[in-house]
């Protein structure tokens, strides 16, 4: 028994030897979404393509990966498992590309998709940046979010959206406030002002959107 308990012990110190050589050359963390939000050092490619993951890491294609920068992306390839001859660790690649999400706010194409029983879509070209409550992108062509849409509506998509695909952990305290603005309690203006500049945080069109109906409350508020 001795030398079985023995042997499990260098075992798992051979693991966490080979682990702690792998975490070394990490240059980023991420969490895996489909994965009950599990952290986990990685590293992240230049181009932002792969990234790569001790080989014990479970992870399946068409997983979610939200890394510490909230670049929202899908696993759409895993390479077998490699070896690294120097230091001795395994490890594995995978490739990405950034998530479209369809649930409640949808990336970028041409035109404004609107709004049923909640569920709002967001389609615009180009780069996407706030203008009084507005969505303006490379083209010139600005887009009205709020124009047909119930403000709260547009509200509870964003939230579904950041609780399901980005580090909401990070926005607790703006998730909490707009709550509080819409279920009729009284928030400080500069409180919201504040928040637009976090919501910059929050990659991509949900960043902007999220912002957009924080300038609205803004101009609704005392």
């Amino acid at each position: 028994m001795d030398k079985l308990n023995n042997a499990k012990m260098l075992f798992n110190e051979l693991i966490d030897k080979n682990k702690k050589a792998f975490d070394a050359t990490c240059n980023i963390q991420v969490k895996l979404l489909m994965n009950k939000r599990q952290l986990e050092k990685a590293i992240r490619s230049d181009d932002g393509r792969t990234y790569t993951f001790y080989h014990k890491v479970t992870i399946r294609m068409h997983d979610l990966i939200v890394d510490e920068h909230n670049r929202l992306v899908e696993v759409i390839d895993i390479s077998n498992v490699i070896k690294n001859e120097d230091v001795g660790y395994e490890y594995k690649v995978v490739s990405v590309e950034p998530y479209v999400n369809q649930a409640g706010i949808v990336s970028l194409s041409s035109k404004i998709k609107a709004a049923d029983n909640g569920k709002i879509i967001i389609q615009s070209g180009g780069d996407v940046n706030i203008n009084n409550s507005s969505i303006n992108n490379e083209n010139k062509i600005v887009i009205s979010i709020l124009q047909d849409v119930n403000l709260k509506s547009a509200w509870v998509a964003a939230k579904y959206d950041l609780y399901q695909l980005f580090d909401c952990e990070k926005y607790c305290d703006m998730v909490d406030a707009v709550d509080k603005h819409f279920n009729g309690e009284e928030i400080k203006k500069a409180k919201f002002e504040k928040f637009v500049e976090k919501a910059k945080g929050i990659a991509g069109v949900l960043g902007t959107f999220v912002g957009a109906i924080l300038v609205e409350i803004i101009n609704g508020t005392k």
